[in-house]
């Protein structure tokens, strides 16, 4: 009697490994998950990291700030961020710990293949971004004049649109500028000191912009410029 349940557990073990989960698995399921976010230490200022995984392998590291976003189940559009190599040439190797390093460019991966865009004004360290279908709403940053533009990228043709927003002081605290926000009223670019702009989906109307006091006579002393690019 006891080796004969001993032999029917055996059996109950093996039908039930051997058994596939009935558990649907969503249409929209992605195959990359992230890790806790890490410090990265830029020399003047610091932020985060986070370690990308594809199928639970190690794939790259992006920079936190920015944004990191899916389009369907195989591609992902961020940040780049990498470690710096210390005085003996060896660069930092942990996907856990703080490192010091530098964010090098905004990155699409389609599942297979890098592709390693330039839009134009984009800051890899400041261009806090969105992505609607193949369209890329980022903060566009002229560093030679402070001017700091709305912009959308087309991810297939390259297309670029520039609107020119304010003069922008500078600043080295990551979240001064906010991923674009994208709904049904409209695409709104927020700084975190208040400024904001809102425009239409077609992105060729200006719904509303409110601004600090300053700021008005900042814009006062400059023309407003529209910048269309063909890339």
């Amino acid at each position: 009697m006891k080796k004969l349940l001993i032999y029917l557990f055996v059996l109950l073990l093996v039908a039930c490994g051997s058994k596939k989960s009935d558990i649907p698995v969503p249409e929209n399921a992605t195959q990359y998950t992230f890790s806790l976010p890490h410090q990265i230490e830029f020399g003047v200022a610091s932020g985060s990291y986070v370690v990308i995984y594809q199928y639970a392998q190690p794939l790259d590291t992006a920079f936190y700030y920015s944004n990191i976003v899916n389009i369907g189940k195989d591609t992902i559009v961020y940040a780049q961020a990498r470690s710096l190599p210390d005085e003996t040439g060896r660069r930092f190797d942990s996907k856990t710990k703080a490192m010091s390093g530098n964010v090098t460019a905004l990155v699409l991966y389609d599942g297979k293949k890098f592709h390693y865009l330039k839009p134009p004004y984009f800051d890899p360290y400041f261009s806090a971004f969105s992505v609607e279908g193949q369209e890329l709403y980022y903060w566009g940053i002229n560093k030679d004049n402070a001017k700091t533009y709305a912009c959308r990228y087309n991810l297939r043709t390259g297309a670029t649109k520039a609107i020119y927003l304010i003069v922008d002081e500078g600043t080295d605290y990551f979240g001064a500028f906010y991923p674009p926000r994208i709904d049904e009223s409209g695409i709104l670019f927020k700084e975190d000191i208040g400024n904001q702009w809102v425009f239409n989906k077609a992105f060729d109307q200006m719904l509303k912009r409110m601004v600090r006091p300053e700021a008005e006579e900042e814009k006062d002393s400059v023309k407003t410029e529209t910048a269309l690019f063909k890339i």
